[in-house]
């Protein structure tokens, strides 16, 4: 890798060098590093067709629509019967055709494409196009297996398994949802997204035992040098129990666990939000006087920066940002707290940057695909925003925050049948959740479709 580097530093038009890097690095899940080489590659040599061939199915994999449209119009001017360009080209046709809200031509587009997949078994734009054609037929059926195939295909992508919760959550199957947000925590242990929508689906339901077992699960199973579960567990606690039961869990836990620190800062948190604002400054400020130079110390930082900011102080809160990117220049929560100010001060390039760098710490950080989306509102680029707004509901798990968000962006477009889409899969998820109901109920007033909304006002009325 070092070597093929070099090569490339040294000649930049060393073609043979300079694919074979992208290539390791794509094996090697680096996607925005090989993307980056094959995009040298294109611009290098623009009549090099494997280059753009797959710079569109890259593309098209992180919904970059513009750069799909970009490299896939070259690879079709270059080679126009290439097996793999005429499926590029169906799915640039496919997508018109959604666009114009052709049904028509998008079932026969789909009938191609499951034709085409004779020759091309693999290729996953076709895959895709009947997976979204079949959820738009409501033929689930179709849908799952064509989400199998894709899971055994590539197992370690976890879109996959979203796309196939959010399917079985259509079709109201709770023993199958249970199932699968439980698989997906043991797939992806370190992605906390599935831990989260498991907490919140048992939580939906009144189910806080076992939500709490999940999580105490979780803390036995750790180790003592680990304090992540046990935060979480605290968290939880924090949100659905009394402080007392708050105040002995922290207690347990800087009693057993090897690092005080996290628990030290959870504590100050929880007294924050309890409204003993100086107190858990001030225990930050001497937690942090005690720390010496290390990641923990920039999540203290970043910590008694936030809660500096909600106080009103937010010099001293821009000054511990800055000190921490000083320190480590791609911290993320540093990264969207600066992001945060630029888009309000219209530097909008500088915080699309900064929350890109963050997003290469963590893909699937919803947060940042907001204020991403946030900063491309603000640059007068609606497309481009709705496109991460779309990503951020697919990474946050149909969370109801980026849910509502992008419903109500796609409402004021009048596409309602997408906003309903994810709306009820955002229902299934969380059922009590108010907000989400409510705007449901406004979809169906919208479209004049009043026995839904008398379904929703009953819903709301049973919730209380």
């Amino acid at each position: 890798m070092v070597e093929l580097r070099n090569a490339v530093t040294l000649d930049a038009t060393h073609k043979a060098a300079r694919q074979t890097l992208a290539e390791l690095l794509l094996e090697k899940g680096n996607r925005q590093g090989a993307y980056r080489q094959y995009l040298r590659l294109a611009e290098t040599f623009p009549d090099d067709l494997d280059s753009r061939i797959i710079l569109s199915e890259m593309a098209f994999s992180s919904g970059s629509w513009d750069e799909f449209d970009r490299h896939s119009s070259r690879a079709e001017e270059l080679a126009p019967d290439n097996p793999r360009v005429k499926a590029i080209a169906l799915v640039r046709s496919y997508r018109v055709a959604i666009n114009d809200n052709d049904a028509a031509t998008r079932r026969s587009l789909a009938s191609k494409a499951s034709d085409m997949l004779g020759d091309q078994p693999e290729n996953v734009l076709l895959r895709n196009t009947l997976i979204d054609n079949a959820l738009r037929e409501q033929d689930y059926t179709q849908a799952l297996a064509q989400i199998d195939w894709m899971i055994d295909f590539d197992p370690t992508k976890l879109s996959h398994y979203q796309e196939r919760l959010r399917v079985l959550s259509t079709i109201g199957d709770e023993t199958a949802v249970e199932a699968q947000l439980r698989e997906m925590m043991k797939i992806f242990p370190d992605d906390p997204s599935n831990r989260e929508t498991l907490i919140r689906y048992y939580v939906s339901r009144n189910n806080l035992d076992a939500a709490e077992g999940v999580l105490r699960d979780l803390v036995v199973a750790s180790g003592s040098e680990d304090p992540g579960p046990a935060l979480d567990l605290i968290r939880f606690l924090a949100e659905f129990r009394d402080p007392e039961d708050v105040r002995a869990e922290i207690s347990k836990a800087l009693s057993e666990r090897a690092d005080p620190v996290p628990f030290q800062i959870i504590e100050a948190r929880f007294e924050f939000s309890l409204g003993n604002h100086d107190e858990a400054i001030a225990t930050l400020q001497d937690v942090l006087s005690k720390a010496e130079p290390s990641d923990q110390s920039l999540d203290l930082k970043i910590t008694l920066a936030k809660m500096l900011l909600a106080t009103g102080n937010n010099v001293g809160a821009r000054t511990l940002v800055e000190e921490v990117l000083t320190e480590q220049p791609t911290q993320p929560d540093a990264l969207k707290m600066q992001a945060a100010w630029q888009i309000e001060a219209d530097d909008t390039d500088a915080a699309t940057g900064a929350l890109r760098t963050a997003l290469d710490q963590n893909p699937q950080d919803a947060a940042a695909m907001t204020l991403i989306a946030n900063a491309y509102s603000r640059a007068g680029q609606p497309g481009l925003a709705k496109d991460f707004y779309a990503q951020a509901v697919e990474a946050s798990g149909n969370a109801p925050t980026e849910t509502l968000r992008y419903a109500q962006l796609l409402m004021g477009e009048k596409r309602y049948l997408p906003a309903e889409d994810i709306l009820v899969a955002a229902l299934r998820l969380a059922p009590t959740n108010t907000d989400i109901l409510i705007t449901l109920g406004q979809l169906y007033l919208q479209t004049e479709d009043f026995n839904r909304v008398q379904g929703v006002v009953g819903t709301l009325r049973r919730i209380g």
